[in-house]
This record gives C-alpha cells, sequence and structure tokens, in this order.
C-alpha cells in the first residue's frame, strides 16, 4: 500500500523519506476504515471486561518523515503532513466512539458506505463498508 522512496539533503531538516500511496488509496482508506471499525469492536465489553470507547480518525495524503538533528549523534524522527493536520481537527470534534473520516478519505469513501457529513469531513454511520 505504501512505498518508502529514500531522499536526502544537506540541510538542518534532513528529509528521511517520502511515501508514495498506491494508486488505489480508495482499497487503503477502506483498510484503515475497517481497522477502526475491529479496533472499536475489541474494546467493547465482554465477559470479564469493561468496555473502553475512543475516537477514531482516518485521513488519506502526502505524509513526510524527516531526520532532524545530528548533534553529538543525536536524531529525532518526526512525521509532518496535512493528514496530521486533519486528523486533529476531526479527532477534536468527533464525539467519542465515533469514526471520523477527514474530507479526503471520506471523498475516497463516498458510496461505499454510509456517510454524515461533518464540519472536519464525515462519520460513518453503520458498522461496514460495501
Amino acid at each position: 500500500m505504501i512505498q518508502r522512496e529514500a531522499t536526502s539533503s544537506l540541510s538542518p531538516v534532513t528529509p528521511f523519506s517520502r511515501f508514495r500511496v498506491d494508486p488505489d488509496a480508495a482499497v487503503a482508506t477502506a483498510q484503515a476504515v475497517r481497522c477502526g471499525l475491529a479496533l472499536r469492536q475489541a474494546m467493547t465489553a465482554g465477559p470479564g471486561r469493561e468496555a473502553i470507547s475512543a475516537r477514531t480518525a482516518v485521513e488519506t495524503g502526502e505524509v513526510f518523515f524527516c531526520r532532524l538533528g545530528g548533534w553529538q549523534d543525536k536524531w529525532r524522527y518526526v512525521a509532518a503532513g496535512e493528514p496530521f493536520y486533519s486528523i486533529g481537527l476531526a479527532y477534536q470534534k468527533a464525539a467519542i466512539g465515533d469514526i471520523a473520516l477527514c474530507a479526503n478519505a471520506a471523498r475516497l469513501l463516498t458510496g461505499s458506505c454510509e456517510l454524515e457529513p461533518m464540519p472536519y469531513g464525515a462519520r460513518l454511520l453503520r458498522n461496514e463498508l460495501a
């Protein structure tokens, strides 16, 4: 689904790698939503255990991984990109238990699941994908 393309630079912020999304991003997005559904199901109450509720946000887009540092041979790795911003907004606005699809993810899954439009994109209404 994701291929790594290595890049390098001599700038203080060195791109560590850049990922290209599989041409069929809708398939990868649907798999991410299915993972969210499975996680939500796994956290439901069962014999001898209590339920845990969480929000799940899914977005599709370009992400960059950078290696920062170098002083005294210490490096930190950082991921950055628009999807992180979108997920943060959706996560703040979604209700506990929701699977929030940000704008790009919602656009890719339109027609394959029942969605309710929200300011951040859409909210998954049913526990299934077509």
